[in-house]
Formats: C-alpha cells, sequence, structure tokens
C-alpha cells in the first residue's frame, strides 16, 4: 500500500507540474460535511483553470482514473502529511495565523448549507410557489433540470444549451422543463442566488432574473455576489423592487428549495446540472450529444 500511495503522488505531482491548465475530462470531488458532492466536469468540455494545489490534484488525470476511495486515501494519506510537516516547520505565530484562517473557513464554508438545513425561522414567511416551468404542461417528454447559478458547468449549460433547448424545444411545445434549485454548499453565493431568484419568479421574471444571474456569475468568476448586485439584476429584469426586496428579506421561498434539495438527494443527484427526463437521468458527453438523446426521447412517445 505504502509503494502504491508513493507512486500515486509521483504521478500526480507530474501531471501537475505538466497540466497546469487542461480540458477538464475529469470529475472532481469535494467533501461536503458527510457527503461527497460529484462534479460532472467531463460531460460538458468545459476548460477550468485549477486554483492551488487542491485544484491541481483534484484536476488531474488521475482524478478520473481512479476510483473515488482512492482519492480519499490520497489525499489523507499524502497531501495531508506535506500540509502538516509544512505547518510544523512554521513558527509558532504562523501556525496559529493558519489554524485560526482555516477554522474560520470551514465556519463560512459550513453555513452557506445551514440556510437549507436549519428549521424555518419563525420570521419567516413562507408561501407556496410552483417551480418554474416552461414549454408544454401535456408534453410527453417532461425535463427536470437541477441547478446552481455559481456552477461552472451550469454557466456553461445556461450558454450552451439552455438558449437552444428554449428556442427550439419550449417555444415549439415538445417539451415541458421544469427547474429545481440544488445550490452547493461549496459555492458561497449559490444559495442567497437561488432565494433571489424565487423572488423573481414570484413575480413571473424568473428566465430574465436567471439568465443574468449565470452571465453575472460568469462575469464575477467566484468573487463574491452582494445583495446590491443582485437588486440590480432584478431590476434590469423588470421586477417590481419592493416586491423583491421584501421578498429577500422574508427568505420567503427557503423551503422551497429545502424541498428542492430534498428530492435531488432522493434522486441520487450527483453533480449540477442534472437534468432528468421523465425521471431518468440523461447522460450525455456534449452539447450534441445531449440534443440527439433528447430527439431520441421525443422520437419514441
Amino acid at each position: 500500500m505504502r509503494l502504491v500511495l508513493i507512486i500515486i503522488c509521483f504521478m500526480a505531482s507530474l501531471s501537475n507540474i505538466f497540466m497546469p491548465i487542461k480540458k477538464a475530462y475529469s470529475v472532481i470531488y469535494f467533501k461536503d460535511g458527510l457527503n461527497k458532492t460529484l462534479y460532472n466536469a467531463r460531460a460538458l468540455n468545459i476548460e477550468y483553470k485549477p486554483r492551488g494545489i487542491l485544484g491541481f490534484i483534484f484536476l488531474s488525470p488521475l482524478s478520473y482514473k481512479l476510483p473515488k476511495k482512492y482519492l480519499i486515501w490520497f489525499y489523507f494519506y499524502c497531501i495531508m502529511p506535506i500540509i502538516s510537516n509544512i505547518i510544523l516547520r512554521l513558527p509558532m505565530i504562523k501556525k496559529i495565523l493558519i489554524l485560526l484562517s482555516l477554522s474560520f473557513f470551514l465556519f463560512s464554508c459550513s453555513q452557506q448549507r445551514d440556510i437549507f438545513n436549519e428549521g424555518t425561522s419563525k420570521n419567516f414567511i413562507q408561501k407556496n410557489i410552483d417551480s418554474p416551468s416552461f414549454g408544454n404542461p401535456a408534453a410527453k417528454v417532461q425535463l427536470i433540470e437541477f441547478g446552481d447559478f455559481q456552477c461552472p458547468a451550469c454557466i456553461f449549460f445556461e450558454k450552451e444549451i439552455w438558449q437552444k433547448l428554449f428556442k427550439d424545444y419550449v417555444l415549439t411545445n415538445k417539451i415541458w422543463i421544469t427547474y429545481k434549485n440544488f445550490p452547493l454548499s461549496a459555492h458561497r453565493n449559490a444559495p442567497e442566488d437561488a432565494l433571489a431568484a424565487m423572488c423573481a419568479h414570484e413575480q413571473w421574471k424568473y428566465m430574465d432574473f436567471a439568465t443574468r444571474m449565470y452571465a453575472f456569475e460568469d462575469e464575477k468568476k467566484w468573487l463574491v455576489v452582494t445583495k446590491e448586485d443582485r437588486e440590480n439584476i432584478a431590476a434590469s429584469a423588470w421586477a417590481d423592487m419592493i416586491k423583491f426586496k421584501q421578498c429577500v428579506l422574508e427568505w420567503r421561498y427557503v423551503d422551497k428549495i429545502k424541498q428542492d434539495m430534498e428530492l435531488g438527494e432522493k434522486m441520487w443527484l450527483q453533480w449540477t446540472p442534472s437534468v432528468y427526463a421523465n425521471w431518468q437521468l440523461i447522460n450525455f458527453d456534449s452539447v450534441e450529444g445531449f440534443f440527439k438523446i433528447l430527439d431520441q426521447l421525443i422520437a419514441q412517445q
């Protein structure tokens, strides 16, 4: 086992040296509490720029050639000892600062999902609302998309697939598509993006808001999106700003988003975006592949 780990460490270091930026024909893993969230980047052929050593490691060729359990072993038996040794060699004051920084980072990451894991606040005004849906309700092919506004693959899906999907399939009444929110805790903007989108949906402005929200997240490149940013997006989508601000202030649709997430977990959702056709997951490896599968499903009905 020790020899295997040494070989893995050596291969990973070589892959990170010679492939600092690569096409993401890979699967990226993040540890999220007891859940391990899987992003299927390979399906969309997106070019990523890894950030930091963990980004290089998880975007290396190993990330899709090895099973998940070996990646976890690799992290705990190879990377963690290296990081520990580096920290131990530092002066005491630097050790304390690093530990405090890590504690703050872990606390802040965990808080993103607490919005949806904790009980409903007594100050929240919950309202029932249907999920954003478009197309022909009587269509034989009904799609469900689980998405996250900050997810790079979801942003790609919005730009390269959704626009054509809406024009050629929704407006022509070939399908019925429903959007479900699945904000991931690794994405700090995503929970409040989802809440703002649902407040826009309350005014029938979901699509206008969502298109702008995805584009804005794409521009921000993982930087923080503020309340004012979301309000500006809502205003550009012609929302009634008094109603929108009150809705966001009340966190009015937090229970609805929790329901979406619970549904995704029951369906063993592993990545975003995940698209289901008549409750069956669509597995595709390209934009063309997605529409080919969709056309076949429509033809079979």
